[in-house]
Protein backbone atom coordinates (compact mmCIF):
# COMPACT_ATOMS: atom_id res chain seq x y z
CA UNK A 1 0.00 0.00 0.00
CA UNK A 2 1.07 3.15 -0.49
CA UNK A 3 0.64 6.58 1.52
CA UNK A 4 -2.12 7.35 0.37
CA UNK A 5 -4.54 3.85 0.86
CA UNK A 6 -4.10 2.98 -2.60
CA UNK A 7 -2.19 -0.19 -3.41
CA UNK A 8 0.81 1.25 -5.40
CA UNK A 9 -0.12 -0.50 -8.67
CA UNK A 10 -3.18 1.45 -9.03
CA UNK A 11 -1.12 4.85 -9.14
CA UNK A 12 1.52 6.00 -11.91
CA UNK A 13 3.91 8.72 -10.91
CA UNK A 14 4.16 11.11 -14.30
CA UNK A 15 6.31 14.17 -13.71
CA UNK A 16 3.53 16.63 -15.13
CA UNK A 17 3.24 20.87 -15.37
CA UNK A 18 2.10 20.84 -11.82
CA UNK A 19 4.87 18.53 -10.43
CA UNK A 20 5.05 15.10 -9.61
CA UNK A 21 2.04 13.60 -9.77
CA UNK A 22 0.22 10.46 -8.57
CA UNK A 23 -2.21 9.67 -10.69
CA UNK A 24 -5.32 7.30 -10.37
CA UNK A 25 -5.06 5.48 -13.63
CA UNK A 26 -8.63 3.61 -13.35
CA UNK A 27 -10.01 7.65 -13.29
CA UNK A 28 -8.28 8.68 -16.71
CA UNK A 29 -10.89 8.74 -19.59
CA UNK A 30 -8.59 10.12 -22.18
CA UNK A 31 -5.04 10.19 -23.06
CA UNK A 32 -4.19 13.33 -25.56
CA UNK A 33 -0.46 13.27 -27.04
CA UNK A 34 0.08 16.43 -28.69
CA UNK A 35 2.34 16.95 -32.34
CA UNK A 36 3.24 13.02 -32.15
CA UNK A 37 5.30 13.32 -35.18
CA UNK A 38 7.59 14.98 -33.48
CA UNK A 39 10.76 13.66 -31.53
CA UNK A 40 9.48 15.33 -27.93
CA UNK A 41 6.12 16.28 -27.51
CA UNK A 42 3.43 17.13 -24.86
CA UNK A 43 0.81 14.41 -23.47
CA UNK A 44 -1.95 15.58 -21.94
CA UNK A 45 -3.86 12.59 -19.52
CA UNK A 46 -7.90 13.52 -18.92
CA UNK A 47 -9.28 12.17 -15.73
CA UNK A 48 -13.24 11.76 -15.75
CA UNK A 49 -13.56 14.91 -12.97
CA UNK A 50 -11.82 17.32 -15.54
CA UNK A 51 -8.47 17.84 -14.44
CA UNK A 52 -5.73 17.68 -16.83
CA UNK A 53 -2.69 16.81 -16.36
CA UNK A 54 0.31 17.74 -18.71
CA UNK A 55 2.95 15.56 -19.08
CA UNK A 56 6.07 18.11 -21.03
CA UNK A 57 8.72 16.79 -23.64
CA UNK A 58 8.18 13.18 -23.42
CA UNK A 59 8.85 10.75 -26.18
CA UNK A 60 7.62 7.77 -27.77
CA UNK A 61 9.13 5.33 -25.28
CA UNK A 62 7.58 7.05 -22.66
CA UNK A 63 4.03 7.11 -24.69
CA UNK A 64 3.76 3.78 -24.82
CA UNK A 65 4.73 3.31 -21.53
CA UNK A 66 2.41 5.61 -20.25
CA UNK A 67 -0.42 3.85 -22.40
CA UNK A 68 0.50 0.37 -21.12
CA UNK A 69 -0.02 1.07 -17.52
CA UNK A 70 -3.06 2.38 -18.36
CA UNK A 71 -3.93 -0.46 -20.44
CA UNK A 72 -3.12 -3.00 -17.26
CA UNK A 73 -5.34 -1.56 -15.17
CA UNK A 74 -7.93 -1.09 -16.96
CA UNK A 75 -7.45 -5.30 -17.39
CA UNK A 76 -7.01 -5.54 -14.02
CA UNK A 77 -10.41 -3.74 -13.02
CA UNK A 78 -12.39 -5.76 -15.75
CA UNK A 79 -13.28 -2.25 -17.16
CA UNK A 80 -12.11 -3.13 -21.18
Amino acid sequence: MSDTGYPTWMLYRLNTSSGESWIDFRQVCAIVCHLPNRENFNIDVHMKNGTIFTVIDTNHAHRKEIMNAWKNIIQAEGNE
